[in-house]
């Protein structure tokens, strides 16, 4: 904590862009049976303890995603908490038709800011969707029930 000036009053709270608070979620794997082009839920992920009202909470996830199937280009997946989506941009990674049904997966990292949060419980989720008009199967994260795969939440002042 430090003692800074507002410009209109002196504080004693933390730095404006200090982390305040961190959470490490392991993600457990999940499929959605059929998505569309619409965004859907794959799993809620885990639950964070938001402490204070006017912090935001930055939410990073690395590790891999997997669609069995997909009609047109590709398609997306998004983190949200609270199931809604950011209003800072993205926090999405897509994927394309020609990385659709790798075993494996495909390795990425999905990172978004999120405003305007009270303080509490939050919760973390993924969801999934088809670009265009597409449908597609077996959305996927954590293909393989890896122990790697993790999100990292922080509170940011």
């Amino acid at each position: 904590m430090v003692l800074y000036y507002t410009g209109s009053s002196l504080v004693w709270d933390y730095a404006p862009g200090s982390v305040i608070n961190y959470t490490f979620l392991n993600v457990s794997s999940a499929t959605l049976a059929n998505y569309t082009s619409t965004y859907q839920k794959v799993a809620n992920i885990g639950t964070v303890s938001k402490l204070q009202a006017s912090s935001r909470l930055k939410v990073t996830y690395y590790g891999r995603i997997k669609v069995n199937s997909v009609t047109g280009t590709g398609g997306y997946f998004e983190l949200r908490v609270d199931d809604a989506a950011t209003t800072n941009g993205r926090a999405n990674a897509n994927f394309r038709a020609d990385e659709v049904g790798y075993t494996g997966g495909v390795t990425v990292c999905i990172s978004g800011v999120f405003t305007g949060l009270s303080a509490g419980t939050r919760t973390i989720s993924m969801w999934v969707r088809a670009s265009g008009s597409g449908t597609g199967t077996g959305a996927q994260i954590n293909p393989g029930s890896w122990a790697g795969d993790y999100i990292i939440v922080e509170e940011i002042k």
